[in-house]
This record gives C-alpha cells, sequence and structure tokens, in this order.
C-alpha cells in the first residue's frame, strides 16, 4: 500500500503549476529530515541509476526545487538532463561444466568459479566441449629464454594456468607485466587456446567472497564510450580452492604437487565447456539540474557548481540498498543549501545545483554533464558532497581545495571559520595515498575541465556499500552543519570581484 500512496504524492506533485511558498529559513533540520528520509526509504528502492526508483528520486527532487524557486536549468526548460546509457554484463546463468568419462558437473558464475569479468567474451565458443591441458604459469619470454608452451599443443584447447610467475626467472618490476591476468590471456589465444582457466592464488581464495560480488557485475557505459564495442576474446575462468582440489583429485598430478613446480605439462581426464552469453540493453539516465540565476549583469553568466550524485546500488535480491550516508545525505546537503540561497537572493554569480546519477557506475552522469553541458566553460568553482551525515559531528574530509586554486582552499578554509568551524582533515590530498579519492567522486571530471574544486566526504566504512546504510544513522546536524558550509562558499565564490586564480 505504501508504494501506491507514494506513486499517487509524486503524481500530485507532477500537477504543480506554481511554486510553494519558501519554508521559512529556520526549518533547515525539518526540511533535511524529511528529505533524506523520503529518498532513503524502501520505496525508492536504492535509487539504481536508469530504474523506477531513480526515476521516483529525480521527480521528487525537481519538485522540491520548483517549490524552492529554482528554475530548471536542463534539457529544453526541464530540470532533467537525459542520456542513453549501455547496460551490458555476463548472463546470471553464466557456467561451466567438467566432464569426465562418467559423470559432468556444473558450476555457476559467482560461486566456486568466477569468470573474469573485465572481458568480453567470443560467444561462438558457448556450449562446445574442449579439451584441457595444464602449461604451468603460461608465459613466453625470448629475453628470460622461458616459454612454457614450448613442449605442449594447446591450439583448440583450454589451458589450465597458475596465477603470477616463476620469481628465479622473473625477479626485475618491469617483469611483472607477465603475471597479469591480460597477459596470460592474450599469450594463451596468441598460441590458439579456445579458453583459459585460472588456478586461485592464497590471496584471491582468502578474498573469495570479493571476486564472486565482482564476478556479476553489470558494466554502465556512455554511449561513446570505447569499453562499450571492446572485442571478444576467449573466456577466462578462475576456480576457487575447494573447486581446483576436486578438480585435480582425478588427475596424474595433485594441486600440491602443481603448486610446489612438481608438475610438467599434461593433459587433463576432465573436459570442459564454457556456457555464457551476454545482456546488453539501452536505457535512459537523467542529471538533475536548476539555476539560481545571479543578479549582476555583468557576472550572472558565470557560474558556481554544487554537486552530489543521487544513484545508490539499488536492489540485490531481496535486500535494498538505501544509500542512506551515500549519497543521500549529500543530496539534502545541497538541496537545503540552494533553497536558502534562492530564498536570500543575494549571489551575484549564478549558482548552479546539479544532482548526478550513474556515480556509482563509474561517474557517468558527471562526465556527460561536463561534456555536454554549456554552463561548464564559464564555471569558475565546483563544490561536490558525497557522504557527509555520519563519523564526528567537529570534522570532514577536506579534498582537492588547493590543487588547481591556492586562491580557492584559502577562501574555504576562511569560510569556514566564520561559520562552521569543521576540523578539516587533508589525509587524502596526499598523492601517494592508496585511496585516491581525489579520483572517486563526481568532482574530478569538473577539475578536467580545469574547474578548481572541493570536495567534502566523511569516509564512512562501517556501512559503506551495504543495506545496513539507512537514514536510522544519520546525523542530521552534521548534514546541516555542512548544508551550512556549502551555503557559504557558494555565496562567497558567486560575490567574489573576480574570478578564482588558477594556479
Amino acid at each position: 500500500m505504501k508504494k501506491y500512496i507514494l506513486i499517487l504524492i509524486v503524481v500530485a506533485l507532477n500537477s504543480c503549476t506554481q511554486p510553494s511558498k519558501i519554508i521559512s529559513d529556520n526549518n533547515s533540520l525539518i526540511n533535511i529530515k524529511a528529505n533524506l528520509e523520503f529518498l532513503a526509504s524502501d520505496e525508492l528502492e536504492g535509487r539504481e541509476t536508469a530504474t523506477r526508483g531513480a526515476k521516483l528520486a529525480a521527480l521528487y527532487i525537481s519538485k522540491e526545487l520548483k517549490k524552492y524557486g529554482v528554475k530548471p536549468f536542463a534539457d529544453n526548460g526541464t530540470y532533467f538532463q537525459e542520456f542513453d546509457i549501455s547496460i551490458s554484463g555476463i548472463s546470471k546463468n553464466a557456467s561451466i561444466t567438467f566432464y569426465d568419462s562418467i559423470e559432468s558437473r556444473t558450476i555457476v558464475n559467482g560461486t566456486s568459479m568466477i569468470y573474469n569479468v573485465r572481458n568480453i567474451y567470443d560467444s561462438s565458443l558457448s556450449n562446445t566441449n574442449f579439451q584441457i591441458v595444464y602449461a604451468g604459469f603460461g608465459i613466453s619470454s625470448e629475453e628470460k629464454n622461458y616459454d612454457d608452451y614450448e613442449s605442449i599443443d594447446i591450439s583448440n584447447k583450454i589451458v589450465l594456468l597458475k596465477t603470477g610467475m616463476p620469481s628465479e626467472t622473473f625477479d626485475k618490476p618491469e617483469d611483472k607485466k607477465y603475471s597479469k591476468w591480460s597477459y596470460k590471456l592474450s599469450n594463451a589465444k596468441k598460441h590458439g587456446a579456445k579458453g583459459v582457466m585460472l588456478i586461485v592464488d592464497e590471496q584471491a581464495n582468502n578474498n573469495w567472497k570479493g571476486y564472486t560480488t565482482w564476478a556479476k557485475i553489470i558494466k554502465y557505459n556512455l554511449i561513446d564510450e570505447d569499453t562499450s564495442i571492446a572485442k571478444p576474446t576467449i573466456p577466462m575462468v578462475i576456480l576457487n580452492l575447494e573447486e581446483t582440489q576436486k578438480l585435480l583429485n582425478t588427475e596424474p598430478f595433485s594441486y600440491e604437487q602443481i603448486l610446489d613446480d612438481e608438475a610438467s605439462s599434461f593433459i587433463l581426464n576432465n573436459k570442459m565447456s564454457f556456457q555464457f552469453s551476454y545482456q546488453n540493453e539501452i536505457k535512459t539516465a537523467r542529471n538533475i539540474i536548476g539555476i539560481k540565476e545571479g543578479n549582476d549583469e555583468k557576472l550572472k553568466n558565470e557560474y558556481v557548481v554544487i554537486t552530489a550524485h543521487y544513484d545508490h546500488l539499488g536492489k540485490k535480491g531481496d535486500e535494498i540498498y538505501n544509500g542512506a550516508d551515500d549519497d543521500g545525505s549529500g543530496v539534502v546537503a545541497i538541496m537545503e543549501a540552494i533553497r536558502k540561497i534562492s530564498f536570500r537572493n543575494n549571489n551575484k554569480r549564478s549558482i548552479v545545483v546539479a544532482f548526478h546519477t550513474g556515480e556509482e557506475k563509474g561517474l557517468k552522469g558527471s562526465k556527460y554533464l561536463t561534456a555536454n553541458s554549456s554552463f561548464i566553460k564559464n564555471t569558475v568553482a565546483n563544490i561536490n558532497i558525497d557522504m557527509v551525515g555520519r563519523e564526528s559531528i567537529d570534522s570532514i574530509y577536506c579534498i582537492g581545495s588547493r590543487k588547481l586554486s591556492a586562491e580557492y582552499g584559502k577562501l574555504i578554509e576562511d569560510v569556514n571559520a566564520k561559520t562552521t568551524n569543521f576540523i578539516f582533515n587533508y589525509k587524502f590530498d596526499d598523492p601517494d595515498d592508496p585511496n585516491k579519492l581525489y579520483y572517486r567522486s563526481d568532482h574530478v571530471h569538473y577539475a578536467n575541465k580545469g574547474i578548481p574544486i572541493v570536495f567534502f566526504y566523511d569516509y564512512m566504512q562501517e556501512d559503506y556499500h551495504k543495506p545496513s546504510d539507512t537514514f536510522e544513522k544519520i546525523n542530521y546536524e552534521k548534514i546541516n552543519k555542512i548544508s551550512e558550509l556549502v551555503y557559504n562558499i557558494s555565496l562567497e565564490v558567486a560575490n567574489l570581484n573576480h574570478k578564482l586564480v588558477i594556479d
């Protein structure tokens, strides 16, 4: 019943023709809480890109913008910037089957076996039985005088390989290329193989649950991205430890002998076939863009852009990934910031608010927006918010604020000192930090256009990308504080008498 009530609410919102009166400016916490509890509710089904839940979220956000007096700034006088997205991936029932002289055994992708989903595979190699041949590490190197394929023919066969490389022969940093899965696959194909099966290493086996999740990933690509037209190659699968031992129990060499380099190349008694197909469809996704026009005739055609992504991970089985912190918190923070900006009406430059979709699919919405929006060439700064509703209320990670403009970094610190007084943590600005967070949210596409950015982030790990990221755990006071910071930075930049200096 709740879902039908929700749909009626959205339909009613759609029928509104006049903007509602702006809510009193002292109701920020009420607005933030109401907006987030709606966006992170089960009815929106995790807001996955190009789904019903995402469309309901977009309708809701756009109607709130209209209430706030924020004008549409996207396609054909609407709030929506629509674009096609390619959704593809290996079939859910993809599997392999082993055959011996007595019985067969089928293993489904994402259980004790996974397909390497980085590649697209030649469908003509599905549902055909092949012999299996073991060939060590699958390395051929003239400079090292080493060739695992020297004494065995792997043409028209599936080749069973170990991960890694023999360290006594390949001991230089540049030799690491021989251990890559992509190298093993291309070298096997070069020698005529029809598929590759990798014996899992200890590290991968210990992290097998993560590998099984990765094996079921569906790829989202903008239509013009080269990755959407990758050339098919031979299939590659990886077995976990238990499945490898089971396979080799009836073979001339055991798993332990292979691991200890006691096994020479040999043909297995088992044969194998791949079973797979690909799903590929085109769906329409949408960014949401609104504008509070500047009130200075000379400066109104320059823009400060505040952003957050409104998509999340959707549903997996019966579990809903509500994404309250990631990034419901960022969405409602900038909704409240733009509400106050519109209410107070004292910005000289125009302030654009953009809610990206497809961030969880590889920053697709922001990539499309920055490549296809005319205002980008006159954008003077970006403020991006991704997860700001958890962890300490007194601190926030501040990322990238001085990367392109030291003036912008100082301005942000000055505004913070005068208003919210957060303790800024600059840990992730370290170029050697392994997390590389500067490159992992939507602001990076603005930075790539030479636009100074700042990225605020709480680094919540406990419920990150889990169905337990729910609104009951949110610190609404912290979101309100972040919203106030975004509001003040936006106005400070919008009312500067010059553009930020780019270093």
